[in-house]
């Protein structure tokens, strides 16, 4: 039964989500409700497949960690939804002044819309994420929130700083809605997003294969995290296409051994429980350089 969940578990969460877009897009449900169903779902089935098939068990949820992952939890959608406010709002105002076109679409399936939105979308990200991971001190700390963990599951993806959550959202947004793709395809891509994001983090022992090279999987996003500089890559957020194609994927047979920061003398990081000190952190001036992993 654990070796059969350990190959289903990751493609029925993808299928079950896939199925309700689409009975959300045609009995047209509101899209805000759609994401917050979503939302528990999929930490709801995460939170069962770790408990069945754990990849690490002192990864597991703990109580001291109910204050700051549900802090975050909050923090972490209520600033995608500014984010993505912010970019229709741009959008609305770019097509406005240069008259730009949406019709291109109209004749392309959602699903292929879909995809394309996805690889698109993830092109702004992905360089924000890896500029946050290079020689860029203010960005490294507003990133380093969501690293300071050293234990991932589900609920550790909405370990993020707001303004890092603002920019994602807003650099993944802005160019899905620039390119004029239809209600329903932003319908799909925040709904895999949303999966995506949680399942990347979630700890479980899943089999993957494929789906690495595909989408962010636990396997191959739990790298990212590693302390090992060497691992620590892959930087999409919910697709593999521009890690592969711009030469910082990473994988291996093998799981990943430490994960979390390291901080040099005077260059402390937050406690893990200290979520007021975690949103001042990157405005603090810093004793000395904290460099990312």
């Amino acid at each position: 039964m654990r070796a059969l969940l350990r190959i289903a578990a990751i493609p029925l969460l993808l299928v079950t989500a896939g199925t309700l877009v689409a009975l959300a897009i045609e009995g047209g449900w509101s899209r805000e409700a759609l994401l917050a169903g979503m939302l528990v779902f999929t930490l709801a089935y995460l939170t069962v497949c770790e408990a069945l098939i754990p990849l690490e068990p002192s990864w597991r949820v703990r109580r001291e960690d109910a204050w700051p992952d549900l802090a975050h939890l909050i923090l972490v959608n209520a600033f995608s939804g500014v984010g993505a406010v912010a970019a229709l709002s741009i959008t609305v105002r770019l097509h406005q002044a240069a008259g730009l076109e949406s019709s291109v679409w109209r004749d392309v399936p959602i699903a292929v819309q879909a995809v394309v939105a996805m690889i698109m979308g993830e092109f702004l990200p992905y360089w924000y994420h890896r500029l946050s991971h290079g020689n860029h001190p203010f960005l490294w700390r507003v990133h380093a929130i969501h690293h300071i963990t050293p234990r991932l599951n589900s609920l550790k993806g909405s370990w993020m700083h707001p303004l890092n959550t603002f920019l994602n959202a807003f650099t993944k947004m802005l160019p899905v809605l620039v390119l004029g793709f239809s209600e329903e395809t932003l319908v799909v891509v925040s709904v895999f997003s949303l999966v995506i994001g949680y399942l990347s983090h979630a700890n479980i022992d899943a089999r993957t294969g494929l789906l690495d090279y595909l989408i962010a999987t636990p396997h191959v996003h739990h790298f990212h995290h590693s302390v090992r500089p060497e691992e620590a890559r892959n930087y999409g957020t919910n697709v593999m296409v521009w890690d592969l194609l711009l030469g910082t994927y990473f994988n291996a047979r093998r799981r990943v051994g430490e994960v979390g920061v390291q901080a040099s003398p005077g260059s402390a990081y937050p406690r893990l429980d200290n979520v007021s000190h975690q949103l001042r952190f990157p405005f603090e001036r810093p004793h000395k350089r904290s460099a990312p992993p």
